[in-house]
Protein backbone atom coordinates (compact mmCIF):
# COMPACT_ATOMS: atom_id res chain seq x y z
CA UNK A 1 0.00 0.00 0.00
CA UNK A 2 1.76 3.35 -1.11
CA UNK A 3 0.82 6.28 1.70
CA UNK A 4 2.21 9.62 2.33
CA UNK A 5 3.98 10.31 5.96
CA UNK A 6 2.12 13.01 7.42
CA UNK A 7 4.82 15.84 8.41
CA UNK A 8 4.96 18.45 10.89
CA UNK A 9 5.46 20.85 8.27
CA UNK A 10 1.58 20.66 6.58
CA UNK A 11 2.39 23.81 4.16
CA UNK A 12 4.93 21.97 2.55
CA UNK A 13 3.04 19.82 -0.19
CA UNK A 14 1.56 23.54 -1.64
CA UNK A 15 4.81 25.38 -1.59
CA UNK A 16 5.60 24.24 -5.16
CA UNK A 17 3.43 25.41 -8.53
CA UNK A 18 1.48 23.17 -9.16
CA UNK A 19 -1.15 23.07 -12.43
CA UNK A 20 -3.26 21.01 -10.50
CA UNK A 21 -5.57 21.60 -7.58
CA UNK A 22 -4.56 19.89 -3.77
CA UNK A 23 -5.45 19.80 -0.85
CA UNK A 24 -5.31 18.26 2.41
CA UNK A 25 -7.51 17.26 5.11
CA UNK A 26 -7.31 15.83 8.62
CA UNK A 27 -9.61 12.99 10.01
CA UNK A 28 -12.48 15.19 10.03
CA UNK A 29 -12.20 15.94 6.64
CA UNK A 30 -11.06 19.55 7.26
CA UNK A 31 -8.83 21.47 5.53
CA UNK A 32 -5.46 21.33 6.61
CA UNK A 33 -3.60 22.96 3.42
CA UNK A 34 -4.46 23.74 0.20
CA UNK A 35 -2.43 25.12 -2.57
CA UNK A 36 -3.34 28.22 -4.77
CA UNK A 37 -4.80 26.65 -8.13
CA UNK A 38 -7.34 24.86 -6.34
CA UNK A 39 -8.75 27.36 -4.33
CA UNK A 40 -9.23 29.57 -7.79
CA UNK A 41 -10.48 26.80 -9.31
CA UNK A 42 -13.44 26.51 -6.69
CA UNK A 43 -13.13 30.32 -6.07
CA UNK A 44 -12.46 30.65 -2.94
CA UNK A 45 -9.50 32.16 -1.11
CA UNK A 46 -7.03 29.94 0.68
CA UNK A 47 -7.31 31.19 3.89
CA UNK A 48 -10.72 30.80 3.71
CA UNK A 49 -11.02 27.29 3.19
CA UNK A 50 -8.86 26.13 5.89
CA UNK A 51 -10.33 24.71 8.62
CA UNK A 52 -13.65 24.22 6.38
CA UNK A 53 -14.95 20.37 5.62
CA UNK A 54 -13.98 20.22 2.36
CA UNK A 55 -16.88 17.68 1.34
CA UNK A 56 -19.26 20.18 2.25
CA UNK A 57 -17.36 22.61 0.33
CA UNK A 58 -17.09 21.37 -3.34
CA UNK A 59 -18.23 17.80 -3.68
CA UNK A 60 -21.78 17.79 -1.57
CA UNK A 61 -23.79 17.39 -4.35
CA UNK A 62 -23.55 14.75 -7.50
CA UNK A 63 -23.57 15.96 -11.03
CA UNK A 64 -27.69 15.69 -11.07
CA UNK A 65 -27.38 17.84 -7.80
CA UNK A 66 -28.72 15.66 -5.37
CA UNK A 67 -27.10 14.98 -2.32
CA UNK A 68 -23.71 13.16 -1.76
CA UNK A 69 -23.16 11.61 1.05
CA UNK A 70 -20.24 12.14 3.01
CA UNK A 71 -20.44 8.16 3.59
CA UNK A 72 -20.47 7.50 -0.11
CA UNK A 73 -17.78 9.80 -0.76
CA UNK A 74 -14.28 8.26 -1.91
CA UNK A 75 -11.98 11.19 -0.64
CA UNK A 76 -13.60 10.65 2.69
CA UNK A 77 -13.01 6.69 2.14
CA UNK A 78 -9.02 7.09 1.75
CA UNK A 79 -8.59 8.51 5.46
CA UNK A 80 -11.42 5.40 6.58
CA UNK A 81 -10.35 2.82 4.89
CA UNK A 82 -6.01 3.61 4.34
CA UNK A 83 -6.89 2.74 0.18
CA UNK A 84 -5.78 4.97 -2.73
CA UNK A 85 -9.09 6.03 -4.47
CA UNK A 86 -9.09 7.27 -8.38
CA UNK A 87 -11.84 8.78 -9.59
CA UNK A 88 -12.55 10.05 -13.42
CA UNK A 89 -16.60 10.41 -13.22
CA UNK A 90 -17.69 13.15 -10.45
CA UNK A 91 -18.52 16.75 -10.47
CA UNK A 92 -16.82 19.91 -7.75
CA UNK A 93 -18.74 22.61 -6.88
CA UNK A 94 -17.69 26.18 -6.89
CA UNK A 95 -18.22 28.86 -4.20
CA UNK A 96 -21.04 30.66 -6.98
CA UNK A 97 -23.00 27.41 -7.24
CA UNK A 98 -21.47 26.17 -10.77
CA UNK A 99 -19.67 22.38 -11.09
CA UNK A 100 -17.22 20.97 -13.27
CA UNK A 101 -16.06 17.44 -14.36
CA UNK A 102 -13.18 16.77 -12.24
CA UNK A 103 -10.93 13.93 -12.34
CA UNK A 104 -9.33 12.89 -8.68
CA UNK A 105 -7.05 10.68 -6.33
CA UNK A 106 -7.62 10.51 -2.80
CA UNK A 107 -3.92 9.09 -1.07
CA UNK A 108 -4.30 8.22 2.49
CA UNK A 109 -1.51 10.10 5.15
CA UNK A 110 -0.28 8.04 8.32
CA UNK A 111 1.54 9.67 11.33
CA UNK A 112 5.10 8.55 11.86
CA UNK A 113 2.80 5.27 14.12
CA UNK A 114 1.13 4.70 10.53
CA UNK A 115 -2.38 5.88 12.09
CA UNK A 116 -4.16 7.36 9.18
CA UNK A 117 -4.63 11.02 9.78
CA UNK A 118 -6.16 12.32 6.44
CA UNK A 119 -5.83 12.32 3.11
CA UNK A 120 -4.25 14.44 0.36
CA UNK A 121 -6.36 14.73 -2.33
CA UNK A 122 -4.80 15.96 -6.21
CA UNK A 123 -7.66 17.10 -8.60
CA UNK A 124 -8.00 18.27 -12.37
CA UNK A 125 -11.18 20.45 -14.18
CA UNK A 126 -11.56 17.77 -17.18
CA UNK A 127 -14.53 20.23 -18.66
CA UNK A 128 -12.00 20.03 -21.98
CA UNK A 129 -12.24 16.40 -22.31
CA UNK A 130 -15.94 16.50 -22.16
Amino acid sequence: MVSIQFTRDRRVPHRRPVGQGVYGVDGEGKVTFINPAAAAMIGWEVADLIGQRMHTVLHHSHPDGSPYPVEQCPIYAAFQDGIIHRVTTEVFWRKDGTSFPVEYISTPMRDEQGNLVGAVVAFRDITQRK
